[in-house]
């Protein structure tokens, strides 16, 4: 490492010193970096990088997306959520097909490989409405039946590859997912029990139990599924609580190998819609975001991924130690986080390129699992006929 490095203690070299051949799990060692501040805060973001740059080969990726929003019905009723809705029964309970095939050919001039689609958990368990409106559309049980012919219909109509966002899911249902995905995700946001207590993030929503969500983790382990999760900061939790997630992510991929990013996001009080007079949820700041990358470095060699569309100055997470942008679409807007437009695609290739990194397309799945060939095979042709022999997007 670089002799000219900001001082740093000699605990903390000495911690970044052993993250050259192994992982830092000691708790006490990782809280340390919370109690950070400048300048021993500047040597830790520069070693982090360092430890990515070895990791990613100055390589920082992203995904050209199309966004669509299934249903923002959910049985969850998360205190800080800005996609889920009230029934209305004015509004479809969900994007229908004609919809979604509209939106498909609109894409096809904008070089897009991936189809996220986003929904709202099991609205069926909590409104009537949408287990009839589910079974009138076509005799569906669920929203995971629906969302299957979805991802049937998109391959079958696009060039597009589905990435799921669908919650809770059974071993089952992943694994006929697994058969038209070419990833799944599911945000751990925190492993902690505790934010579903009364006056808690999660007091009402029974989807966020972190037993059930590392449940259903570990079933896209078993499955050999590419994964994506993550953690959200400014709902309540505790700085321990946030290692202790990083770790449980960390101690599912060494036994499953599976997990492809992890996300580092942050609630965004200015875009919320409630008025949480028990509980106030903050936007974490830029330094919390920071000391988080730092820890979950020091933890995994999972790619780690930011959304640029929520920070102003994103590139200073280049700094840091990230790898990865996520999706970012040029046509559909970012319906978790509205009023947060997506960077131009040559505006986050230039910001990238000036600290010294090569910006490069990926699919959905990333290269790694393509070439461990963790997909099914009915994707294979499409998804090779997309990529070079790196694993990006030609």
């Amino acid at each position: 490492m670089c002799k000219d490095f900001p001082k740093i203690s000699t605990d903390l070299l000495e911690i970044f010193r052993k993250r050259l051949t192994t992982k830092i799990k000691n708790k006490e060692k990782l809280y340390q970096i919370f109690s950070l501040n400048f300048p021993e805060l500047m040597g830790a973001m520069l070693y982090s990088n360092s430890i990515s740059r070895k990791l990613n080969n100055n390589i920082i990726s992203y995904s050209l997306n199309v966004f669509l929003p299934l249903t923002p019905y959910c049985r969850n009723n998360c205190r800080y959520c800005n996609f889920r809705k009230e029934y209305n029964e004015g509004v479809s309970a969900f994007l229908l097909p004609e919809q979604i095939k509209s939106i498909l050919k609109k894409s096809e001039t904008r070089h897009c490989t991936e189809a996220l689609l986003t929904m709202g958990e099991k609205p069926e368990e909590k409104y009537s409405q949408v287990k009839k409106f589910l079974n009138e559309l076509g005799g569906y049980e669920t929203t995971i039946e629906y969302l299957l012919d979805i991802c049937k219909l998109i391959l079958e109509n696009s060039n597009l590859l589905p990435h799921c966002n669908a919650g809770i899911v059974s071993y089952d249902e992943l694994k006929e997912l697994k058969e038209v995905n070419a990833s799944l995700g599911l945000m751990l946001e925190n492993i902690s029990p505790r934010l579903m207590e009364h006056g808690e993030a999660h007091e009402f929503s029974p989807g966020k139990d972190p037993k059930l969500r590392i449940e259903t983790i570990r079933n896209a382990g078993k499955l050999k599924v590419p994964f994506t999760t993550g953690i959200l900061l400014g709902i309540g939790e505790k700085n321990e609580e946030i290692i202790d997630s990083i770790l449980e992510i960390e101690k599912i991929n060494e036994k499953y190998g599976n997990i492809q990013e992890i996300i580092i996001q942050g609630y965004s009080d200015s875009i919320n819609k409630y008025n949480n007079k028990n509980k106030v949820y903050k936007t974490p700041s830029i330094t919390k975001i920071i000391k988080t990358i730092i820890i979950t470095r020091l933890i995994t060699d999972i790619s780690i991924q930011i959304p640029p569309n929520l920070f102003p100055t994103y590139e200073i997470f280049l700094l840091t130690g990230i790898d990865d942008w996520g999706g970012i679409s040029p046509l559909t807007p970012d319906y978790i986080n509205p009023g947060f437009p997506w960077p131009k695609i040559s505006n986050l290739k230039t910001r990238t390129e000036e600290l010294g990194y090569k910006l490069k397309q990926r699919l959905p799945i990333y290269p790694e699992f393509i070439f461990k060939k963790y997909f099914s095979d009915n994707l294979k042709d499409k998804i090779f006929n997309l990529i070079d022999e790196n694993g990006y997007v030609k």
